[in-house]
C-alpha cells in the first residue's frame, strides 16, 4: 500500500469515526427492578398522545403534534422529538403507526404520579450540524391530562456536551415543558403493533 492511499484509509477512518454516536447508556436499573412489578399505566392516557404546550409552535389544535410522546399499555413509549405538524397529518395515523418498529420504542415506569422513561431519542450535536440517536432518561409529573416538566435528566452519553444541550434544537428535550393529552381516533391505534 502506497504512503498515499495510507494517508487516505486513516483519514477515512478518522472521519467515519467522528459520525460514530458513542457508547449508549445501559437501561436504568428501575426499568429492570420493577419491570415485572408494573401492573398498570397509571394515570397515563393511551388513547392518543401528549404534545408539548410549553412550545410557541403549539396552537392547541385537535391533532397537532409538538414533539409528540405515545405511550403503549405494555409499558412502551415512543418519543418523537422535532416533529411539528398541524391538523391530522402523517404523525399517529394509521399509516404512521404500521411503520414502528420495537427500535423506535423505549420503556417507562409510573410510580404514583411520577414518570420515569427511557428512550431513543434524535440529539443534535455538534452545533446541530450532527443527528444521533440516543437513547436518554427522562422524568415528568402526571397531572390530569398532563404531564409536566418533562425532560431528560442524567446521566447522558459522553459524547453530549453542555453545548448540545443548551442548542436551541434540544430544547424540547433538556429543557422542562409541559405536554396536554390529544386523543386520536380508535381506528388509527388499531394499527398500533409494538412488538
Amino acid at each position: 500500500m502506497s504512503f498515499r492511499n495510507c494517508v487516505i484509509f486513516v483519514m477515512s477512518t478518522i472521519s467515519l469515526g467522528s459520525c460514530w454516536p458513542g457508547k449508549q447508556l445501559p437501561a436504568p436499573a428501575y426499568l429492570r427492578v420493577h419491570k415485572q412489578e408494573q401492573e398498570g399505566t397509571g394515570k397515563l392516557r393511551l388513547d392518543g398522545y401528549y404534545s408539548n404546550i410549553s412550545d410557541s409552535l403549539y396552537p392547541g389544535n385537535k391533532y397537532t403534534a409538538v414533539d409528540p410522546l405515545l405511550f403503549t399499555a405494555n409499558h412502551k413509549v415512543h418519543v418523537v422529538h422535532g416533529s411539528y405538524t398541524h391538523q391530522d397529518s402523517a404523525v399517529f395515523t394509521c399509516n404512521y403507526y404500521k411503520k414502528l418498529t420495537s427500535r423506535d420504542f423505549g420503556d417507562y415506569l409510573v410510580e404514583g404520579n411520577k414518570i420515569s422513561a427511557f428512550a431513543p431519542v434524535a440529539v443534535a450535536i455538534a452545533g446541530g450540524s450532527l443527528y444521533f440517536v440516543y437513547y436518554l432518561n427522562f422524568t415528568g409529573t402526571i397531572s390530569g391530562h398532563l404531564i409536566k416538566d418533562w425532560k431528560a435528566v442524567p446521566p447522558f452519553p459522553k459524547r453530549i456536551k453542555k453545548n448540545d444541550m443548551d442548542e436551541p434544537q434540544n430544547n424540547g428535550i433538556f429543557k422542562a415543558h409541559d405536554f396536554a393529552f390529544i386523543q386520536v381516533p380508535a381506528d388509527s391505534l388499531a394499527c398500533l403493533s409494538v412488538p
